[in-house]
């Protein structure tokens, strides 16, 4: 179900219309993975309603995955 979505990973930010068709799940945290233009509205609007939307830096030694 989609109101079970808690995480959703995306290569890129999503853009205005995807931020919301996210917004009409459970979703709380974006996950993207290519440092791309951010569509900074679709972000502000976001981060008003949810809790997470952040860029997951590959090349970060740092940065814990299985891939």
């Amino acid at each position: 179900h989609v109101d079970q979505v808690i995480n959703c990973y995306v290569t890129h930010a999503p853009c205005m219309r995807c931020t919301k068709m996210l917004m009409n799940t459970g979703c709380q945290n974006i996950w993207y993975s290519t440092a791309s233009p951010i569509d900074e509205n679709a972000k502000a609007l976001w981060l008003a309603h949810r809790a997470r939307w952040t860029f997951l830096d590959y090349d970060d030694p740092g940065l814990h995955y299985d891939p």
